[in-house]
Order: structure tokens, then sequence, then C-alpha cells
């Protein structure tokens, strides 16, 4: 017979038992192990018993290394899958000699993963598994995100200006930056705010970094020596887009409209696709395309307006509009003199209409495009 019983399936099923006995009784481990990048799904309960409505996803990675020697790099297919969760998961990696585990959450480790870069080493992010501080902690975190889902939040808000390696004096001079910018009075800057604050604002050497109420949100990475003024500006962006993420329209749509133009400056080409499908979330698709003809073309990148179309389609049906999408192709398409704009809009139409299954309309229109 050569059949043999690997090291690898040994490791998963130790680490798997391991795994309940170091969490509270009462938490529940769904056990997956389809091999997809997520082993287990833990659901909490509360000490009596009582359920709590929070889960949160692990991946578990067993091993016969040693921590201090030990080397672990996960690909970025993994993280684009852990992402798109809407449950975050927890890398739960043990250590089968020492019989202990070491953790972390996938979305803190996230940021460090390089845009070019098909892996990255997460050893380093790994901190010690406490049988009674680490599920305090993880029920925290997952209570906390739950309040961040439900919780109505009010002007004025707070946003803390933080960053441990960056001098009080700049974090003062960027914080007052923002606090002169007009149309901005929706918020309070403050500079290593210890009070809790809707969005907190990192400032580290080569990153800023917007959270928001210990969510992560957006990064600039490779942020270089800028500016107070243009370091608030980026901020400003990164509130906006953070906002959008987690459904803050008061946030979000006074932005869209006030302060426009900053944002698309701030944003450049780099992150002119995120904010095009934003706007479109905060103020709707005929408003935000409003704005972007409105837009100033120094302040437009170039690619601007031949994205335009294909980010307002995508959008319009994540939102909802694609109906209003489909109207305001057919009102360009019928007052246009230009042959290369109208054969742009009727293809842009086209796609529109097919994507509903209406054919009879869009091949016409297809045919016009070509």
């Amino acid at each position: 017979m050569t059949t043999k019983r690997v090291r690898n399936h040994e490791l998963e099923e130790l680490s798997l038992a391991a795994l309940r006995f170091e969490l509270p009784p009462k938490w529940v481990i769904h056990d997956f192990r389809k091999d997809y990048g997520i082993d287990v799904q833990l659901e909490i309960f509360q000490a009596d018993g009582s359920a709590t409505g929070l889960r949160c996803y692990g991946q578990l990675k067993a091993t016969d290394n040693y921590a201090d020697d030990d080397v672990l790099a996960l690909d970025r297919d993994h993280f684009e899958y852990w992402s798109a969760h809407t449950d975050p998961v927890l890398l739960l990696r043990y250590y089968a000699d020492a019989k202990q585990f070491c953790w972390c959450w996938l979305h803190d480790v996230a940021w460090s993963l390089k845009a070019d870069a098909q892996s990255l080493s997460v050893t380093k992010f790994l901190r010690p598994w406490d049988k009674l501080t680490s599920p305090k902690a993880i029920q925290d975190f997952m209570e906390q995100r739950s309040r961040a889902f439900t919780e109505r939040q009010l002007p004025p808000f707070l946003i803390a200006v933080r960053g441990s390696s960056t001098p009080l004096v700049r974090l003062a001079e960027v914080t007052s930056a923002l606090n002169e910018l007009e149309s901005l009075s929706m918020f309070r800057f403050e500079a290593e705010s210890l009070n809790s604050a809707t969005f907190e604002i990192s400032l580290l050497p080569d990153r800023v970094v917007c959270s928001h109420l210990g969510l992560p949100g957006v990064m600039v990475e490779e942020f270089g020596e800028l500016t107070p003024s243009s370091i608030a500006s980026t901020i400003v962006l990164l509130i906006f887009l953070t906002a959008c993420r987690y459904d803050r329209i008061l946030v979000a749509r006074p932005l869209a409209k006030s302060c426009f133009g900053l944002l698309l400056k701030a944003a450049g080409e780099r992150f002119f696709f995120p904010l095009m499908d934003s706007v479109i979330y905060a103020v709707g698709l005929r408003e935000a395309a409003a704005l972007f003809q409105g837009a100033s073309a120094n302040d437009m990148p170039e690619i601007g307006s031949a994205l335009f179309p294909g980010v307002a389609y995508v959008a319009a049906q994540r939102y909802g509009e694609s109906d209003q999408w489909i109207s305001m192709l057919r009102e360009d398409l019928a007052s246009s003199m230009d042959d290369a704009h109208r054969a742009a809009t009727a293809y842009s139409l086209a796609n529109a209409l097919s994507h509903k299954n209406l054919w009879p309309e869009a091949l016409p229109l297809f045919k016009l495009a070509g």
C-alpha cells in the first residue's frame, strides 16, 4: 500500500484541536477547510451563552518551525480573496512543537502589501496568543466594528491626526492646514487627540493611513516630502473615500459637493478611478457627471474623459442607477454633433442596453459605434 498520511494533514488537525482549547467554551467553531483560504468561522457568544451575532473567519497555518526562525509568506491572490469578505479574517499561526498560537488580523497586514508585490512576509505582524486577552481583543474589535456600521454619526466629526514617528510640530502644521480649509466646518481636526475619533489619520514616514472607528480605510504609500497643505488635501481625499466605503453619507455627500475641486486635484491619476466611483455613490450619477464635466481642465487627468463612461457604467449597475445612465446616454447621443463623440456614446449606450438584454435596441447602436 502506497497511501501515506502526510504531516500537513496532522498539523491541520492539531491546530484545530488546539484552537478549540484556546477559545472561550461558549464560542462556536464552524469548520470549513476547503482549502480556499478560509479554514474556520468563529461565532462569538457571551459568557452566559447569549448570542452576539458577531462572526469572523480564521485562516489556520500550522508549522513545525519555531517562532524565532519562522518564515511565512502569503500571496496576493489570497489577500484579495480575504479582503472580499464582509467579515474580517484572522491569521492563526500554530507552532506545533511549542503548542503555541500567534495571530493577527489580515486587514492589518494587507496595508504592507506593495502594489507591485505578489507576496508578503507576515511573521513580523504576528503576536503571541493569550487565552484570556486575545479572545477579548477579538470580541472588542468585532463589537466596535458592529457599532461602526449601525450607529449614526453626527457632525462635528472628530478627526484625530496621529503619528508616533512624526514630530509634534509636523502634526500641528498639518492639523492647522486642515482646520484652515474652507467648507470643512463639519470636521474638528486634533493632533494626537485622546478622544474617540470618527476618523483617525496616521502620518507615517512612507505613508498616510485613514481608518474609521478602528476599521481599515484607505492608504497612500510613498508619500514623500510634501507641504502641510498638500498633505491636508490628501487627507481630505482619504476621509472621503473611507466615508464612502462605510456608507457614511453624512460625511461623503457634503465633501463631494463642497470640496470636489480639492478632491479631484488630490486624487490625480492614481486615485481617479476610486474618486469617480465614490462621487457617483455620494451624489448620484447625474450630479456626479455634472461635477466632472464642470471641473477645471488643469485638475482633470488626461485619462479622465475617456475613463468616465466605463466607470459610470459599472457604478450605475452597483448603485441601482442603470436606468438613469441609459437616460443620460440617450440625451447625450441626441444632442451630440461630433461623429467621434456620437460613436463613443452609442457604444456606451449599446453596452448598457445589452446588459438589460435589450438587444433589438442595442444592436443598431453597436453598428453606429462601428
